[in-house]
């Protein structure tokens, strides 16, 4: 008796962690509600960056690549002076289509320049395959001001 209903609580367990995985399977593969897609699979790029909303930074983008076996995340941050100090953070975020939300991860890098007029960089990282990434970089010129851009949206399988 006392086998047959540990049996059945291990099968019931079984199904039920069987049935959460493949839910998170497919919360995984549901399209971002927030953002923008990018028009190509491979390459997301700044969506949302006006160059009339700056005095200081001219230009910003953000970049995300998918080379297959990794990603390559880039930030630019240009202004229109020399500036005492011009960064670009550069994060990678992944959409959780559980919560609805882009959620940061920890590949994060700070490019920093001073007395210059311009800041780039770019690094390569290999998060979990299976999910929707893009790029957030905050951009930032002391003294002056900063606003965050974000990439198109891209699926890394």
């Amino acid at each position: 008796m006392m086998k047959g209903k540990l049996l059945t609580l291990v099968i019931l367990i079984s199904v039920l962690s069987l049935v959460t995985t493949m839910n998170n399977a497919q919360a995984n593969e549901e399209r971002p509600t927030v953002g923008t897609p990018s028009n190509d699979e491979f390459r997301g790029e700044t969506a949302n960056f006006k160059t009339n909303s700056s005095n200081y930074i001219k230009r910003a983008k953000s970049t995300i690549t998918n080379h297959g076996n990794y990603l390559t995340l880039y930030g630019l941050t240009e202004s229109n002076y020399t500036v005492q100090t011009i960064r670009a953070n550069v994060m990678l975020q992944r959409w959780n289509a559980s919560t609805g939300r882009w959620e940061n991860t920890s590949f994060v890098r700070c490019f920093t320049n001073n007395w210059s007029t311009s800041v780039s960089g770019s690094f390569n990282v290999n998060p979990a395959k299976g999910y929707y990434y893009r790029t957030r970089t905050y951009h930032w010129v002391s003294p002056g001001e900063g606003f965050y851009t974000e990439s198109t949206y891209i699926k890394y399988d």
